[in-house]
């Protein structure tokens, strides 16, 4: 009963001219609904979509981070064989996703990488370069990169 008056009161709404719509509301003339719609549309989309690009950024920060530094050693610094030290950040998802360690674009070799803790490693590298670049790299495509110098 309540929806066949309803229907009724916007039917007559429809059929006759408001007298709001001619005093100054446009929003109640039938003739311009259709741009309001538009509009209407246009920004919630905008909204919409400045709201997912903030959340996919935030969920982009959620990935792997060299946080202490990378240390060489001695022998690494002297261009010979040697050990990196590296803390990475991230504690909430670590063993979750394998991690990928790379020196200047070359993977390193499992053999290599010597977990200390659970976010600390120490990685072997067998021919350094100068300036060389280590990054880690997790299974879910995050990726940090930290450059290595002597002094």
């Amino acid at each position: 009963m309540k929806s066949y008056l309803s229907l009724i009161i916007a039917i007559s709404a429809i059929k006759t001219n408001l007298f709001a719509a001619g005093a100054g509301m446009p929003q109640l003339d039938p003739t311009y609904w259709a741009s309001q719609a538009f509009w209407l549309i246009l920004v919630f989309t905008i909204l919409s979509l400045i709201t997912c690009s903030k959340e996919n950024l935030e969920e982009t920060n959620d990935c792997y981070q060299i946080i202490d530094g990378v240390f060489a050693d001695e022998k690494y610094c002297d261009g010979e064989p040697g050990f990196i030290l590296i803390e990475v950040s991230g504690e909430d998802f670590i063993g979750q996703t394998p991690l990928s360690f790379f020196y200047d674009g070359l993977v390193i070799k499992e053999g290599n990488i010597l977990a200390l803790d659970i976010n600390q490693f120490s990685v072997l590298i067998d021919s350094p370069i100068e300036n060389g670049t280590l990054e880690v790299s997790s299974g879910d495509g995050c990726i940090d990169s930290y450059d290595i110098l002597c002094q």
